[in-house]
């Protein structure tokens, strides 16, 4: 169930770069290969898989979380592992839920994972929340980064999730930069994009450039490709 491709970076990256991670990267991509080919996972190995996605290690921790959100399509109690993460005491490890929800397909239990965790005590797991439905273009949650945005303390964070409701929602965040000039933001398969424009230029040609950067949004949203 394992690649060429992760075999290779396996043997030439993670190997000789974190060779304390080598054995607890590889049990948890046994159960996880186990997982899949069963779809049944019982509770010990659920239980350790969680705990090897929890390491503060990040190359295990995250890469065990990764294992957990490919393994969802193929294994139903894989989400469980996702929710024992982000209710974890660690931020890190709440972090490593939104990883994995990284590789999952855009339905309700992605959807209820991102709000839920837009709730999170740590700053750093709300913007990354907010980045993940912005990565995955969840329109249909929109409502829930006005609610963050509104009950947001923190005035930088609350930008960033402004930054994610606008382009999830227009396509594009623009910004007067007070010299005549407006900045176009745009979110693209490839991350994101800017440029000038006059107001006479923007008037004329901003939404077809905008539309040129975003085309390759309504396929991710009829589900064509799962991740930009």
């Amino acid at each position: 169930m394992v690649s060429e491709e992760e075999s290779r970076w396996f043997e030439q990256s993670f190997k000789p770069a974190h060779p304390d991670l080598v054995a607890g990267y590889l049990e948890a991509r046994r159960i996880v290969t186990a997982a899949a080919l069963s779809g049944e996972i019982d509770d010990v190995q659920l239980a350790r898989l969680v705990e090897l996605a929890s390491s503060p290690r990040s190359p295990l921790g995250e890469n065990a979380a990764r294992m957990i959100g490919n393994l969802v399509p193929d294994c139903p109690r894989a989400r469980d592992a996702v929710r024992m993460l982000s209710k974890a005491r660690a931020w890190h490890a709440r972090t490593n839920a939104l990883v994995a929800l990284q590789w999952c397909e855009v339905d309700a239990f992605l959807e209820a994972m991102i709000v839920d965790l837009l709730h999170d005590k740590s700053a750093k797991v709300r913007a990354l929340a907010a980045s993940v439905a912005l990565g995955s273009q969840m329109d249909s949650l929109v409502a829930a980064l006005d609610a963050a945005i509104g009950r947001e303390s923190s005035p930088r964070l609350r930008e960033e999730l402004e930054w994610c409701r606008d382009l999830l929602r227009d396509g594009r965040r623009v910004e007067d930069q007070g010299d005549g000039l407006l900045r176009v933001t745009c979110y693209t398969a490839g991350g994101g994009v800017s440029r000038s424009f006059t107001s006479e230029e923007y008037a004329s040609t901003g939404d077809a450039w905008v539309a040129e950067q975003i085309a390759w949004i309504s396929d991710l949203r009829k589900g064509h490709s799962r991740r930009p």
